[in-house]
């Protein structure tokens, strides 16, 4: 189809539609004379006549040459397209894996054109050894994460897809503030590399991931939600914790992908329940935690593990309010005898406030198991405050039968050697002392003499 008017480049393309051999890796030889593009075959032959070489009429013979560093010599040339070429032929001939391939193509990272910058990093994938990371295609794509054209960070996310292992977690570490970048395309594409690197969940990159929750713009925590949802261990707490932020955001669509979120992580419909209330119960308004707490004392599952924690962990808040509603939930969560329930409320005991005390007081009886040494001795401390003394006896009372005996002995009223008789004394002079205060009136010599009863008692 060639005619002796066609010119060299218009057979190498012709041997590269045949052979598949890329024209700019190929070399043209007739005799030892390299023919260049823009020969024709006359002027070909015409020269190679004038030697000698060649008659009219007589076929033309020329050797083929082909080597990718024809194409790699083009990778300086002055124009972006002409670069671009090179490439793409560089790409379709070069050895898998050599070092000197990704050298070569890494070199094209730092081009001035942006579009020879993201196509060098759509190339690398393809000259890696399959099924083999390699550790410098890795690090030079990452770097490319920063660059200031959008395009080419786009490129570098889809590269590192394809480069790193999946759950690799130095790459998600590195993607996971794409969620944040200011260009809406590369934000996605952050999404769907981090949820396709890692599919089985990371509790670190899920952390880094939801630091771009509280970021300003309302499309970019939505981003990070969706990441999230792909990527987050459903029973990590503390990611948990952090999309439950998100249920109170200021946006609906941002409202409504935290729910979708929760979910997606968590589909059971009563652990959903319970995950949601936890989450807010980390809320900075307090309006927000009592609904909380209340909706755990309501739906929560009795002996359920996390409700049982947040609440435990909400009987110690600085708000007096959370405190008091924190103690009345407790005993509608945890079994008797929960270690950590019983715990909360022998320390709810020394609060300040006398609301939580007696709060504290009324909650032990449900949640300490009969004759518990520990609840015993902390409320037998309460007889010496007079505004929780009355309700300290009862709560001995419901907690043993020999409670005078037990509490006294705790507050070490009774010395080492004290016999049964002593401790007997004890507790009539407790019941005494109820029914002293039973009868008191508001005059100064009756209060007078309870203030003494009391010290006898002590």
């Amino acid at each position: 189809s060639l005619s002796g008017r066609s010119k060299v480049g218009a057979l190498k393309r012709q041997i590269e539609d045949l052979w598949g051999a890329p024209a700019l890796c190929q070399r043209l030889l007739l005799g030892s004379e390299v023919l260049a593009d823009g020969q024709t075959l006359e002027q070909a032959a015409a020269q190679l006549g004038a030697g000698g070489g060649h008659h009219a009429g007589e076929e033309l013979q020329v050797m083929l040459v082909v080597s990718i560093e024809e194409a790699r010599g083009q990778f300086s040339a002055p124009t972006a397209k002409r670069r671009l070429e090179a490439l793409s032929a560089f790409a379709r001939a070069a050895p898998r894996g050599g070092r000197g391939t990704i050298a070569a193509v890494t070199s094209l990272l730092s081009d001035d054109a942006p579009e020879v910058r993201a196509a060098a990093l759509r190339t690398l994938p393809k000259l890696t050894t399959p099924g083999k990371a390699d550790e410098r295609a890795i690090m030079t794509a990452a770097e490319r994460l920063g660059d200031s054209h959008a395009e080419v960070r786009k490129a570098a996310m889809q590269a590192l897809k394809q480069l790193a292992p999946p759950g690799s977690r130095a790459t998600g570490l590195a993607i996971a503030p794409r969620l944040a970048d200011a260009d809406a395309a590369v934000s996605a594409e952050a999404v769907r590399t981090l949820s396709a690197m890692f599919p089985a969940g990371d509790e670190e990159v899920a952390g880094a991931v939801c630091k771009v929750l509280k970021h300003k713009r309302s499309e970019v925590r939505i981003a990070a939600l969706q990441a999230l949802a792909n990527i987050a261990p459903p029973s990590a707490e503390v990611v948990l914790a952090n999309i439950g932020a998100a249920l109170d955001d200021r946006e609906v669509p941002v409202r409504d992908e935290a729910r979708a979120t929760i979910a997606r992580l968590v589909p059971n419909e009563v652990e959903r329940v319970v995950a949601m209330a936890c989450a807010r119960l980390l809320n900075g308004r307090a309006e927000v935690r009592l609904a909380a707490l209340k909706k755990l004392a309501n739906e929560a599952p009795i002996g359920h593990d996390r409700a049982v924690r947040a609440i435990c962990t909400c009987v110690l808040d600085k708000s007096k309010g959370l405190r008091l509603e924190a103690m009345a939930a407790l005993p509608n969560v945890a079994h008797q005898g929960d270690a950590r329930a019983v715990a909360a409320a022998i320390a709810c005991l020394k609060d300040s406030r006398i609301e939580a005390r007696v709060a504290a007081l009324r909650a032990i009886p449900r949640l300490a198991p009969g004759r518990h040494e520990g609840a015993m001795a902390a409320v037998s401390e309460l007889l010496l405050d007079r505004q929780t003394k009355q309700e300290a006896h009862t709560v001995l009372r419901m907690l043993s039968q020999a409670d005078a005996v037990v509490a006294y002995s705790a507050l070490g009223a009774l010395p080492g050697g004290a016999s049964a008789g002593a401790g007997a004394r004890c507790a009539r002079g407790a019941e005494a002392s109820e029914e002293d205060d039973d009868d008191d009136d508001d005059d100064d010599d009756d209060d007078d003499h309870d203030d003494h009863d009391d010290d006898d008692d002590v």
